[in-house]
């Protein structure tokens, strides 16, 4: 069985929108249409905003990693997950 495919995801104040694909996320601001694209520590499929949308969290099904969103793309920290 094939694992379902990532799918896009809209920030709670609709200011980001937010795509992964593997160790690869895209952000973009919904306001410009600026794009950038930043580099996972792992692979992730799934993704969720804080809703401020300062924070977005990426998870597989292992891990699961905590990052600010601003001008720079930072780790604040990762927490392994029960199999």
């Amino acid at each position: 069985m094939r694992p379902a495919a990532p799918r896009a995801i809209l920030s709670q104040d609709g200011r980001r929108v937010a795509y992964v694909y593997g160790t690869r996320l895209l952000l973009i601001d919904a306001a410009t249409g600026q794009s950038r694209s930043e580099q996972l520590p792992h692979q992730a499929s799934q993704l969720a905003f804080s809703p401020d949308a300062r924070l977005i969290a990426a998870a597989n099904h292992e891990i699961l990693s905590l990052f600010r969103v601003d001008d720079t793309f930072t780790l604040l920290g990762q927490a392994s997950l029960p199999a």
